[in-house]
């Protein structure tokens, strides 16, 4: 049987959103006008965690970009943490994004293209300097848009390694079970690098949802199993989401067997006025 140590944590956070009205980057529009979302979260991997996230459209001459800033309560000296812009030039949409609370982190970002036929090309990378141009790929994918069921294979460059995912699904017509394996082809043992997720989801009618996850990392790591559940139809004003996460702690011999180490249970509200 597996093993099972009793332990349970109880964690909770709450969201208050705002939203108002875009004002389109008009340099005398007011705060409540300009402000298209702004959500402030209490609570989080340290209870005394405050975060806040406003966004808001600009426009640059003839160029629209959508501005996000994150912040964080207690965060050093500067409790700015990341600054993100995102948009869309021709057919290729952009999203570049600056951790400030990390130093020389480079600024991360992701080009996509919808290909026609409906192939999706997409690159993540970090851009480390505007003066020396440095910039790392880190990974490269593609996928062809079929219905709620595809393959989507991605190839990262700095490590060497592949990634499939079955079940990936469009945005409105999803998969309700994704697998995804990540493998170093060139490695003597593949298998021995591979890692593994299993992912769940289903809707039970409108505004209730249950999405759940199983992780497995390659090397004989600890492992991860996830579930939340959502529901905007027992308050009228508000989403709550009840998460559960269990770490699991994988074999070291092959006398020994898998067990289940804690429970962290999470319970969040978010609502608007």
């Amino acid at each position: 049987m597996l093993a099972l140590t009793a332990g349970l944590a109880l964690s909770a956070s709450a969201n208050i959103d705002r939203t108002g009205r875009s004002s389109g980057g008009h340099p005398r529009a007011k705060l409540n006008q300009g402000v298209k979302y702004l959500s402030v979260q209490v609570g989080g991997k340290e209870s005394r965690d405050v975060c806040a996230k406003w966004e808001k459209n600009l426009g640059v001459g003839p160029l629209r970009t959508h501005l996000t800033a994150e912040f964080k309560h207690p965060n050093g000296e500067n409790p700015l943490e990341s600054v993100s812009v995102s948009g869309y030039v021709a057919d290729v949409s952009y999203e570049a994004t600056r951790t400030l609370s990390e130093k020389e982190s480079g600024t991360a970002v992701q080009l996509s293209y919808s290909a026609p036929g409906g192939v999706q090309l997409t690159a993540n990378g970090v851009v480390h300097g505007v003066v020396d141009g440095k910039v790392d790929v880190e990974t490269l994918s593609a996928f062809h848009v079929a219905g709620p069921v595809n393959v989507q294979t991605s190839w990262m460059p700095l490590s060497e390694r592949l990634r499939v995912k079955i079940g990936r699904g469009g945005t409105r017509h999803r998969c309700p079970i994704s697998l995804q394996t990540e493998f170093e082809p060139k490695a003597a043992e593949p298998v021995a690098t591979a890692s593994y997720q299993v992912g769940m989801r289903h809707e039970f009618g409108y505004g209730r949802k249950l999405r759940g996850r199983i992780q497995l990392p390659a090397g004989g790591s600890d492992g991860l199993i996830w579930t939340e559940y959502m529901d905007s139809r027992v308050d009228p004003r508000a989403t709550w989401f009840a998460k559960a996460s269990m770490p699991v702690t994988r074999s070291v011999s092959a006398d020994e067997r898998p067990g289940f180490e804690r429970v962290t249970l999470s319970l969040r509200r978010a609502w608007q006025w």
